[in-house]
């Protein structure tokens, strides 16, 4: 089985999408939703215990970097995990990160 070939343009949307996930208050953001929910941002506020502007701020980085999707219902924005293939990487990262080293 051959690896798979990245386009140029699937390299800048992945550097794009790193990028979104580079700070450790929109990688718990992205496992507050790993569970398949469909959270408003202040639900996703008080779960990962952050401000809701500041929530605002990060949740607009990940939908801009292609991580998550939104809508809108009355005056509350609710947000979902756009790339379900994003748990498979947040595993990888627990798998790499968190451990002492020897």
């Amino acid at each position: 089985m051959g690896k798979r070939q990245l386009t140029h343009k699937a390299f800048l949307e992945a550097a794009v999408m790193l990028k979104a996930l580079a700070h450790p208050d929109r990688i718990r953001i992205v496992e507050l939703l790993a569970g398949g929910d469909t959270l408003s941002v202040n639900q996703i506020a008080k779960g990962a215990g952050l401000k809701q502007s500041i929530t605002s701020q990060h949740l607009k980085l990940l939908k801009n970097g292609g991580a998550l999707d939104s809508h809108k219902l009355s005056n509350q924005v609710f947000y979902s995990l756009y790339k379900k293939e994003l748990l498979k990487l947040l595993a990888c990262i627990k798998n790499c990160c968190g451990r002492e080293r020897k």
